[in-house]
């Protein structure tokens, strides 16, 4: 069995903060709505992302 080390988790996670803001930049400038349910839903994921990232951060 395979385990992630905790610097590897973080990167994996800081790669999917990165993307998921930037998805939520580009559809932000193509709708202009930051209400749309498509940019309320990644905020929502990256929000998530972002709790995870730093307990991983604070405990790792």
């Amino acid at each position: 069995m395979t385990t992630i080390s905790p610097y590897d988790q973080l990167s994996v996670l800081e790669n999917k903060i990165h993307l998921l803001r930037s998805r939520m930049h580009e559809l932000i400038e193509t709708n202009g709505d930051v209400s749309a349910p498509e940019i309320i839903e990644i905020s929502q994921i990256l929000d998530r992302v972002l709790v995870q990232y730093l307990k991983e951060k604070s405990f790792g």
